[in-house]
């Protein structure tokens, strides 16, 4: 129905796209779309405007409303075979391994890091510019929606696509920074669905904060404040556990 529009009642505008939508679906699915069909917020001509959403965001969340789940759009990598030829280590690095390479701007082909590509650009796909994924920050954006349009289902939908994607191997620093901004500008600090996720990829991989892009999103937002948190918990255990009415009773410190 979504496709073809056939019986559509209500249409929901995002920059140029316009879905021609049905308001037993949308209320069905999210409490914020269930007012909004009732009339409250309801535009006299049947449109329903999002001015300030990301466009390809409110695509997938339409997408999840009708089917319970969406699909991320996937920019495809250089067919290596037909289009360049790569010379290829002769090293073969395990996906732990892979993964750390890959932040730091390296692609291989199955096992095998990539030394040289012969050819200078594959489609639109420079040589020496890293085929990053732009899917990480994309399903933060969904994340956002599904909590502005109180839809639970796409923000557990959108949160699992976000920890498959980070812990793929795929990302590149770049996109981490990004998406680790996008986090931490479009949730509230009392919502650890993905803060606690990037997070944590710092403890995974103390290098990241080698980066300058990194650093700078730690400067801008609460990132800093909350690796610092989560680093030091044991510290501040120990710390409270040395101080404790308790432990100085019984001697245990400088005793």
């Amino acid at each position: 129905f979504l496709e073809t529009g056939e019986f559509s009642d209500l249409i929901i505008v995002c920059g140029n796209d316009r879905y021609r939508v049905h308001r037993l679906i949308l209320g069905g699915r999210s409490n914020f779309f269930k007012v909004a069909c009732n009339g409250n917020f309801k535009e006299s001509d049947g449109e329903i405007n999002l001015p300030d959403d990301d466009p390809a965001a409110v695509r997938k969340m339409i997408g999840y409303l009708y089917n319970i789940d969406y699909n991320p759009t996937t920019k495809q990598m250089p067919d290596y075979e037909d289009d360049v030829e790569a010379e290829l280590s002769d090293t073969e690095y395990d996906a732990e391994t892979r993964y750390r390479m890959r932040l730091f701007g390296a692609e291989f082909i199955e096992r095998r890091r990539i030394k040289q590509l012969k050819e200078l650009e594959w489609g639109g796909w420079q040589v020496g510019e890293p085929p990053l994924s732009p899917q990480l920050s994309l399903h933060a954006k969904v994340y956002a929606l599904g909590e502005k349009y109180r839809i639970e289902g796409l923000k557990k939908a959108a949160k699992g696509k976000f920890e498959s994607e980070i812990q793929s191997g795929n990302v590149g620093i770049d996109d981490f920074a990004e998406a680790a901004e996008e986090v931490y500008t479009s949730t509230v600090s009392e919502d650890r669905g993905l803060r606690d996720v990037v997070v944590k990829m710092i403890e995974q991989d103390i290098l990241l904060l080698d980066h300058v892009v990194v650093r700078e999103v730690m400067r801008a937002t609460d990132f800093a404040l909350d690796v610092l948190l989560y680093m030091s918990q044991e510290m501040r255990s120990r710390a409270r556990f040395k101080d404790s009415p308790e432990t100085v009773s019984l001697g245990v410190w400088g005793s």
